[in-house]
């Protein structure tokens, strides 16, 4: 149809000179992409450490190694993915990616308790099975409820529980999507998520921090509170 042409015309225009406008005086969408920026930045080391070195529990079953590894992968591919997208206006989508990531880090943790966490085929069970980790006890529990209570928030807009959890792009076109207050929020979330993945990891296994390549410790430390990295330089290696 005529119609379809030539709106499909008119995507083709819009791919080829998509961008997104950026004004150096829009200081708090840059500020804030910054610290994301910052964030997925000494994650990536954090990354590289965990699955390229010898460092995280290396006595650990090849079979959870595995496990854990490929969760941890898919961590990281969607903490990159978020912030792609939520830096294009996807602020839905990006809640909902980062509800799979507290999944997905929930399932690499768990894995440490019982192998068969990755066939659970209720999350909220996977979540319990991974909050039941020692560390949780008395390291971690501020993480503990960081996890807990995020995941139920970010369920909200799985399920479009009120208009607050919609997003209604009418079309394509719309793209990209400028919403400081919506921006600020997933951002927020953002770096924080980021710290408490890597905080829970570092406890659970310090070695992958003390003996990180120094390069790769200088920024793994920018994800560590004060108080993170003293709970961490006295646990027992």
């Amino acid at each position: 149809m005529r119609a379809i042409a030539l709106d499909y015309s008119d995507l083709m225009r819009f791919i080829s000179e998509y961008k997104i406008p950026y004004s150096e005086s829009d200081v708090m969408f840059s500020n804030l992409v910054k610290k994301m920026h910052k964030r997925y930045y000494a994650f990536l080391s954090l990354h590289h450490e965990l699955i390229n070195g010898n460092n995280f529990l290396p006595t650990i079953p090849s079979e959870v190694d595995v496990i854990f590894k490929s969760r941890m992968n898919e961590v990281l591919s969607e903490l990159g993915t978020v912030f792609f997208i939520a830096i294009h206006g996807c602020y839905k989508a990006a809640r909902l990616l980062m509800r799979s990531c507290i999944e997905n880090f929930s399932k690499a943790i768990g894995s440490l308790i019982d192998i068969n966490v990755v066939n659970e085929t209720s999350v909220y069970r996977v979540i319990e099975i991974a909050l039941s980790h020692n560390v949780f006890l008395k390291q971690a529990i501020s993480e503990k409820n960081f996890i807990s209570e995020k995941y139920a928030i970010l369920c909200a807009d799985v399920h479009t529980a009120s208009v607050i959890n919609m997003q209604q792009i009418d079309c394509i076109g719309n793209f990209p999507i400028s919403n400081n207050q919506q921006f600020s929020l997933i951002g927020e979330l953002y770096i924080k998520l980021i710290n408490v993945i890597s905080s829970v990891i570092l406890k659970i296994a310090p070695d992958v921090y003390h003996k990180a390549h120094h390069t790769h410790k200088d920024l793994i430390s920018l994800l560590l509170s004060m108080e993170d990295k003293r709970i961490i330089h006295k646990i027992e290696r």
